[in-house]
């Protein structure tokens, strides 16, 4: 069962358009760089990069512009899967008032004592 990871903007509500297939701890190192990355879109922001080369990431990942990271330096980079789960956090899923599934757990995963749920995005 495929599981895609990207790296989203919580700031911008704005994704890279990353598709990496279940290796969000590659896509968090991505994001451990992102400050450089933002450097170097600063200074040439037409540059791609090769994440696969680079970051070890699947080879179809492709390239990604620099630009995007200069775009969003400073912002709140995060791991984000297709289902709106965060890498890091419980993503425990739980049922809303109107019988949807669309409330999303945003503690740390292992975390103790009951979910707190928030409007999943």
């Amino acid at each position: 069962m495929s599981h895609y990871w990207d790296v989203a903007c919580l700031d911008c509500d704005d994704e890279l358009g990353l598709r990496v297939n279940k290796d969000p701890k590659g896509v968090a190192r991505l994001v451990a760089t992102a400050p450089s990355l933002a450097v170097l879109g600063e200074s040439w922001p037409n540059i791609h990069i090769d994440v696969y080369e680079s970051f070890l990431l699947s080879p179809e990942t492709g390239i990604i512009p620099a630009g995007w990271f200069a775009r969003h330096k400073g912002h709140r980079l995060v791991v984000r899967d297709e289902y709106n789960g965060v890498y890091g956090d419980c993503n425990e899923w739980g049922e809303g008032g109107e019988g949807g599934w669309d409330f999303i757990c945003r503690l740390p995963k292992g975390h103790l004592g009951d979910h707190v749920f928030s409007k999943r995005k």
